[in-house]
């Protein structure tokens, strides 16, 4: 059930956002595990690289500072679990990026969105917020109309 929740969450949210090395590791663990993911596209960052093979099958090849240098955005096509990663090299120094290391697209098994559950009920709730905004703005201009009515023709 909670699995079907989450697609239904992301579904309407577009788009989930992660830069935490967990994230990461959750993913290196499906690629190493699930034979259902599928690595869809994969391409080093910079041209010195692009002979040498990209495993993403080793941490070491993800390794990098968490939340500097980690862009992970999971979404849905056709739906099915995307995720789209950008890999930064960091600075020694504080971990600031230095230039990207590869970007790959991944398709997920369905019951990795439980991974991401925190994250999709995070912008769920902000997404709803903002739809209750949107809603008290119309409620404000249908007063404002009415009384607007009421003053002048009164």
């Amino acid at each position: 059930m909670a699995i079907k929740e989450n697609f239904k969450k992301l579904n309407v949210v577009g788009e989930v956002t992660s830069c935490k090395w967990r994230t990461v590791m959750s993913l290196v663990d499906s690629i190493n595990n699930d034979k259902k993911t599928i690595v869809l596209e994969k391409e080093w960052g910079n041209d010195y690289r692009k002979d040498s093979f990209l495993d993403l099958s080793k941490r070491e090849t993800w390794s990098t500072y968490d939340d500097t240098c980690i862009d992970l955005n999971f979404s849905l096509d056709n739906k099915k679990l995307i995720c789209e990663a950008r890999i930064y090299d960091g600075e020694s120094f504080c971990g600031s990026r230095r230039g990207l290391r590869f970007i790959t697209k991944i398709q997920l098994q369905n019951n990795f969105i439980e991974k991401i559950d925190g994250l999709l009920e995070y912008e769920f709730k902000h997404f709803l917020n903002n739809e209750y905004e949107k809603h008290l703005e119309l409620l404000r201009m249908e007063w404002v109309k009415k009384e607007r009515e009421i003053i002048m023709n009164g």
